[in-house]
């Protein structure tokens, strides 16, 4: 193969940037250059844009007779809640074959819905940098087609209602006359769509005249009984109150009113049948053949029945041409059609694959993906998409990670949108080689197709070498032709070469020809029950509505048909708690139903949802448009694997303040965001300019030190000259002193801490024995007071060194004037400390001169132990992500805005309790201080998981401060502005 002119290798960065930044910084080929490195001419394809095509169905006419490529399918293990990343791979195998391998190939994937996309799961584009480019069009409209299928599916909808409607008022006679109008010459006739439905009744006559009233009755009447309609209108939107509404209550329906609803676009038997069609004709036929519910005599009524088939098909005419668009590296992709699943098979069109295959020609690689498991998606891809395709894949690529394994061996539950338990992100071989037992099924039931086996092991940075190594081990014992660990979404497709290589090997030496799992001349019962034995299934229980369903469908004459098992994609079984490899359990079938154009009948294991909903914070609120430049700005970075809370990625360009040795650095990537508003990004030169010739000082207890640590840093790399930004008294070390201050000499200005944790004075009381003890004088504030009450910003805290030791016991330790408390209990004794601050800053500060802060309660984790004792946040490496998440708040809380309501001089308060819940992730957990080896080791390592790594946390509370003082300062502009205005007007009234 010649050198691609559009092949390109990427300039990566550690750590991975998120996908959109990924994503725009790489220029897509305009398409027609894409196209013409598969040969493809203007004629083969219609532009749509710069960076999308469709490729015309009558290449494959030009093609016939040319030798196809190699066929790869890529599923995965069972998967968890996070997904394991079959898309990236995916797209990463052929970036490898292509821009790395010399081969000639094309990724065919699935379209996605655009209700995802603005939901929870975000886009599906792949990620890091394995990604289709423009993501934005990739995952937002395309080139239309869920568009056409919504068209499609409601015309149809919209057709059985009317039907119903216009037979319960006119008669047999009347009904013929309405459906055959007369024409020019005063004569009457079928259209071409009516003789389908009178060969289907077994009429021979070609005049509507020649009906006998018997005929007239079967032909015009459909006699759809309401209570059996299947078909439901659908949208490209969640909207989960659309899942059930009733329809039919307008006046001049005349009381025809029925219960139906909603489902998702995707959702719809069309895109199933634009998945599974492979020609116009045939897609033509499908679409007729829909059955959309019963006559009340119990026979089926199709989509020709009422005359639309047709109609159905001019919608979809061009959504039957699949799409070309591109890797980040300029491989070629086609995406085509995205079928659920569950109640459908769950991958991209044949037409793309057919199309495909011609293309890159003998020698060549097609990739495609199967939603799901291989248990769902691969054995759907196999029993149904080359059934009808006739197509013969070589090779079957299963997608595992460690963290998937550990779960399936017994690790703890995981679950989207929480952090990840510590046995996923520490090394534990054991729970890695318990868990291959479910790895090893997937590749036991693929084999048995007659494939070769390659298994990618999705490589995270917390897997270790020993896992990694286990994992391969196990899957070669299974019998896997070859197990290679992947880093695709870290490099792109130099980090899946080895796997190219080893796909490669596998289709070339591929030796047994396809075998089905069941054949189709036996019963529906007979199919379910040969895919429940792949499960581990000892045997299947059928409800009562299910044998109804069977029987039906058998005495239809649909018992021909494949099966599509519609079942949790979480375990082999029906039950997704059921982890590993269950065996000797009964599958549960509570209602069988079908798509007749499609080509499937779909048991019911579970209970499946056509209509999802919208999380508390969908992930629109990610998605704005840059008006001036007219580009997306996705700013989540969001993978489809976790529901979002009010966190913001960023890119983290700041430097770490404290260098440790934490490798991980996901957590500097977040940003706090409320929901309702922007908060703007701090801008250190514009906050110097407000502090100019002021003085902005922090007053509490070590967080509040951190929160200090961060706002110097931000304004320091804000300044051009360093030396001008210098430590008071030269001071390097900021651990010991209880008071720091850096000066910004080119502003004048000073940001300085002051340390005092409980805000109140330490004292020491001298006994009658003349020995000395400690107490907390609650009326006083403490002794550096004086120094900084002047200040222009002050920026209060307390809460954490009331929460332990004597503070907590309050036993002899509370003082007022001359009187030590024999016991005070501490929210007592936390509430007059309070009293006593908010007394000093009503009568110590101006308020007209001085801004004063107080930040709340930060949260700390520690689990398994408690402040200097333990902790286990170190296995912690993603924020909480479920918003809906709630923690009650500590009764400091409410003491401190009972505090803070009653005070004359206004404080604003900086509630970062809830923020602070949330990152679980970002604290220095055990990378604070540097260990010895016999540290590491240890499990009693002590842990800090109050404090928070930098950057991080404390620069939301900083950019909160910031935001505040730019609208004050906004507000005395505008003040000032008014002033000198209204000045103006009186000096010229004053003139006049």
């Amino acid at each position: 193969m010649s050198a691609s002119k559009t092949l390109r290798k990427l300039e990566v960065v550690s750590p991975v940037p998120a996908d959109i930044d990924i994503a725009n910084s790489v220029e897509p080929f305009h398409i027609s250059e894409i196209a013409k490195e598969l040969n493809l001419s203007p004629k083969h394809y219609d532009l749509y844009g710069k960076y999308k095509a469709k490729v015309l169905l009558p290449v494959l006419d030009e093609l016939e007779g040319s030798g196809d490529g190699y066929y790869v399918v890529v599923g995965g293990i069972t998967p968890t809640p996070l997904g394991e990343g079959k898309s990236t791979t995916t797209v990463g195998l052929c970036q490898a074959l292509g821009a790395f391998l010399d081969k000639k190939v094309a990724t065919c994937l699935r379209q996605p819905s655009q209700g995802p996309t603005f939901g929870i799961k975000g886009g599906a584009a792949g990620g890091g940098y394995s990604q289709v480019i423009p993501m934005d069009e990739f995952n937002l409209h395309l080139t239309g087609d869920i568009h056409a299928i919504t068209a499609a599916n409601n015309l149809l909808a919209a057709a059985i209602d009317t039907r119903i409607f216009h037979e319960s008022t006119q008669s047999d006679k009347a009904l013929l006359n309405r459906l055959c109008p007369l024409n020019k010459e005063g004569k009457r006739s079928f259209s071409d769509i009516m003789f389908r439905r009178l060969k289907r009744l077994g009429i021979s006559k070609t005049k509507p005249e020649e009906l006998t009233p018997q005929e007239v009755k079967k032909f015009a009447r459909l006699d759809i009984d309401p209570a059996s309609i299947t078909w439901r209108r659908v949208m490209d939107v969640n909207d989960r109150f659309l899942r059930k509404i009733t329809i039919g209550q307008g006046p001049e329906e005349k009381g025809m009113v029925r219960e139906t609803g909603f489902d998702i676009s995707v959702a719809s038997e069309i895109m199933a049948v634009l998945a599974l069609t492979t020609s116009l004709a045939d897609m033509r036929e499908r679409l007729g053949k829909m059955v959309i519910g019963n006559s009340k005599a119990g026979d089926p009524v199709t989509a020709d029945d009422l005359g639309v088939g047709g109609a159905l098909t001019v919608l979809m005419k061009d959504a039957i041409n699949p799409t070309l668009m591109q890797t980040l590296e300029g491989t070629p992709v086609l995406v085509h059609a995205g079928p659920f699943a569950n109640i459908a098979h769950g991958n991209s069109s044949i037409v793309a694959d057919k199309i495909a295959l011609k293309l890159v020609g003998p020698g060549g690689f097609v990739v495609t993906e199967a939603g799901f498991g291989s248990d769902i998606g691969t054995e759907k891809f196999m029993n149904i998409k080359c059934r009808y395709s006739g197509l013969t894949p070589q090779c079957a690529v299963i997608v595992a990670t460690i963290r998937a394994l550990k779960m399936h061996g017994g690790g703890p539950e995981v679950v989207a949108g929480k952090p990840l338990d510590r046995a996923y992100t520490t090394e534990n071989v054991s729970l890695v080689e318990a868990g291959c037992v479910n790895l090893a099924r997937h590749i036991s039931n693929t084999k048995a197709y007659g494939v070769n086996v390659v298994v990618a092991v999705n490589m995270f940075a917390t897997d270790s070498e020993a896992e990694l190594n286990a994992v391969r081990n196990a899957a070669l014992t299974a019998g896997a032709y070859d197990a290679v660990v992947c880093t695709h979404h870290a490099h792109g497709g130099k980090g899946a070469v080895e796997l190219g290589i080893a796909v490669q090997k596998a289709c070339e030496n591929v030796t047994q020809p396809l075998k089905f799992l069941y054949s189709l001349d036996i019963s529906i019962k007979e199919k379910i029950e040969a895919i429940a034995r792949s499960y581990g299934a000892s045997g299947v229980e059928y409800s009562e509505q299910a044998e109804r369903q069977i029987e039906m469908y058998s005495r239809q004459g649909f018992s021909g048909l494949p099966i599509c098992m519609a079942k949790t994609q979480y375990s082999f079984s029906h039950q997704a708690s059921e982890k590993g490899a269950p065996t000797g359990f009964v599958l549960p079938i509570r209602d069988v139903r079908a798509s007749i154009g499609a080509g499937f009948i779909y048991p019911l294991v579970g209970t499946m949802s056509t209509m999802p909903g919208l999380p508390t914070r969908p992930c629109f609120y990610d998605i704005d448009l840059d008006t001036a430049t007219g580009k997306v700005d996705a700013g989540n970075d969001s993978h489809g694997e976790e529901e979002q809370n009010s966190l913001k990625r960023e890119n983290g360009n700041k430097k770490r303040a404290v260098e440790k040795e934490r490798v991980e650095s996901d957590y500097q990537k977040y940003r706090w965001q409320p929901r309702h508003c922007n908060i703007p990004r701090m801008n250190g030169k514009i906050m110097l300019e407000m502090l100019r010739g002021k003085r902005l000082v922090f007053v509490g207890d070590s967080l509040n030190r951190n929160m200090w640590e961060s706002l110097v840093c931000i304004l320091r790399n804000s300044v051009e000259d360093k030396s001008k930004v210098f430590e008071a008294s030269g001071r390097e070390e900021f651990r010991s002193e209880s008071s720091y201050s850096f000066i910004f000499e080119d502003y004048n200005s000073s940001v300085e801490f002051f340390q005092s944790p409980f805000l109140v004075q330490e004292w020491e009381m001298e006994s009658k024995n003349g020995s000395k003890t400690e107490t907390l004088r609650l009326d006083m504030l403490e002794r550096s007071s004086d120094k900084y009450k002047t200040a222009d910003v002050l920026i209060f805290n307390t809460g954490h060194w009331w929460t332990h030791e004597k503070t907590l016991d309050g036993r002899g330790y509370y003082q007022e004037g001359s009187h030590v408390y024999s016991q005070l209990n501490v929210d007592k004794a936390f509430r007059k400390a309070l009293r006593t601050w908010a007394r000093w800053v009503e009568t110590k500060t101006d308020p007209f001169k001085t801004l004063v802060f107080f930040r709340g309660y930060s949260v700390s984790h520690f689990r398994g132990g408690e402040w200097d004792s333990g902790g286990k946040c170190d296995s912690e490496t993603k924020p909480l992500m479920e918003e809906t998440y709630f923690e009650e708040d500590p009764p400091m809380v409410k003491i401190l805005e009972s505090t803070l309501k009653r005070m004359r001089t206004p404080v604003f308060y900086l509630n970062v309790t809830r923020m602070t819940n949330f990152r679980r992730d970002a604290h220095p957990s055990v990378y604070r201080e540097q260990n010895t080896t016999e540290e590491e080791r240890s499990s009693s390592r002590v842990q800090d998981c109050s404090h928070w790594c930098l950057p991080g946390v404390p620069d939301s509370w900083n950019e909160i401060v910031y935001s505040h003082m730019l609208f004050k300062h906004k507000q005395k502009e505008l003040k000032q502005q008014k002033q000198q205005q209204q000045r103006l007007v009186h000096n010229s009234m004053r003139l006049h």
